[in-house]
């Protein structure tokens, strides 16, 4: 009896130890198997958007090419269906990221690379020499609404593929002597599918608006309105003297003061102003003060002077007659003692 051992290399090993793990642990999102099972060398995924982002619901369909070398170095990747993304380049579909490059290492698997594209897609890697679209890089950081309507076309795009249809259908827009019909169509007769669907224009706003004019303008207005009282003043002399207020101009002032008092008058009548108060010496003031302290004192005196306003009643002959003879019968040597 023949044996034939079969001796596989650490590459293939590893690769089975992928592929057994995402059967009995599949991922969310994520779905990959070889292409020709002789090997385990290429394979074929689907990777699903994020929720929560534009790429929400997106089928991308993505290739990995590995070889003996694995997993000391990353594989060769490449998306199918290729979207706008900054770090994809538009021509050959290669991502490019920080697992990819520089941060692989030896513990990364074919997992890992499915997840970290499925994250890339929600997150572009704007910094670290990652980018491949500039125009991607463009619309995203100076019109992120654009941006985001060109990811939602290329969800749709992907969905297409998926289903085995071509991205964009070319007879999507109705014919312009249908597109103006008043009475809809009946059920019985009704339109083919083609003339079905009308795309409508879709909103932009005026910061992606703004953003794409400025760049296509080859130039800019220069133009600039002149300010009539300008040249006015400088056709007129006399206007300028009584616009700048010089010497010349005193005739006008005058004038223009008469008008105020006659403003004044209609509207606050015949009215002079009171004189203003005379200035007092220093013996004046200290006359005045004095003055002032006499007259404060004769006032305070009146008021202690001032009789009762309830004088106490006279006794009567009667009642001075008991009180003579309740005295009479008073102790002096107790009254002393007291």
């Amino acid at each position: 009896v023949i044996v034939h051992a079969i001796m596989h290399s650490r590459a293939y090993l590893l690769l089975r130890r992928d592929l057994i793990n995402l059967q009995r642990f599949p991922l969310k999102g994520v779905a990959a198997l070889p292409t020709d099972d002789d090997s385990l060398f290429h394979w074929s995924a689907k990777i699903e958007g994020l929720g929560g982002t534009p790429w929400e619901g997106g089928i991308f369909q993505v290739s990995l090419s590995f070889n003996e070398t694995f997993n000391t170095r990353p594989p060769e990747v490449h998306f199918l269906t290729i979207p706008f993304h900054p770090n994809v380049d538009p021509r050959s579909g290669t991502p490019s990221c920080h697992l990819l490059g520089e941060g692989w290492s030896e513990d990364c698997t074919v997992a890992s690379v499915l997840m970290a594209l499925q994250a890339l897609l929600g997150n572009p890697e704007l910094d670290g020499g990652c980018t491949q679209n500039e125009d991607a890089v463009r619309l995203l950081r100076e019109a992120p609404h654009t941006y985001r309507q060109m990811a939602l076309d290329c969800v749709t795009a992907s969905l297409r593929i998926d289903a085995g249809l071509p991205p964009y259908d070319e007879n999507e827009e109705l014919r312009p002597e249908e597109s103006f019909d008043k009475k809809p169509p009946s059920t019985t007769d009704r339109p083919s599918s083609k003339h079905r669907r009308h795309r409508m224009p879709k909103p932009v706003s005026f910061d992606d608006y703004h953003a794409l004019w400025k760049g296509i303008a080859t130039s800019l207005t220069s133009y600039q309105q002149p300010n009539t009282f300008v040249q006015l003043l400088e056709r007129d002399k006399l206007l300028q003297s009584v616009h700048f207020g010089s010497s010349s101009s005193g005739g006008y002032q005058k004038n223009f003061e008469k008008r105020l008092e006659a403003h004044a008058l209609l509207r606050y009548g015949n009215s002079k102003p009171a004189k203003a108060l005379p200035k007092l010496g220093p013996q004046t003031r200290a006359k005045r003060v004095q003055q002032l302290k006499e007259m404060y004192r004769e006032a305070t005196m009146a008021e202690h002077e001032a009789p009762l306003s309830n004088p106490i009643n006279e006794c009567s002959g009667e009642e001075a007659d008991e009180l003579i003879q309740w005295t009479k019968g008073l102790n002096e040597q107790e009254l002393v003692d007291s």
